[in-house]
């Protein structure tokens, strides 16, 4: 980011940034990263999951990654709490993923895997 507002995209590789003029705006970790979900309440239960990402694309998931831990766990609350949530344990984890994706394709991010306890 630019004194004034302006912005531009630093791809990979070296690059020179005027340290009174410029600052990096963010950082972002493509290695992936983790989001617990604690206080799921289904049938009496009370469950917990942990919801494993990875960014994909920085350019169009740099939209979503100041809300992403909200935006994840208002969705694992929601899709928890419908009425199409599997009952086999062994399938749960595996909606909750496919659900998650569908729901993140467009912002280039993608949930790799869903643990629920």
């Amino acid at each position: 980011r630019r004194v004034g507002g302006h912005v531009r995209r630093v791809g990979p590789g070296t690059h020179f940034v005027l340290p009174l003029l410029e600052r990096t705006a963010r950082k972002i970790n493509l290695a992936g990263a983790s989001l617990v979900v604690d206080g799921l309440e289904r049938d009496g239960q009370t469950l917990r999951a942990t919801v494993f990402y990875q960014v994909l694309d920085a350019a169009r998931a740099e939209r979503v990654l100041d809300d992403l831990g909200r935006v994840l766990g208002d969705a694992t609350r929601a899709l928890v709490a419908d009425a199409e949530f599997p009952a086999d344990v062994a399938s749960r984890a595996r909606w909750l993923k496919q659900a998650h994706n569908a729901r993140l394709r467009e912002s280039g991010v993608f949930v790799a895997r869903v643990d629920l306890g």
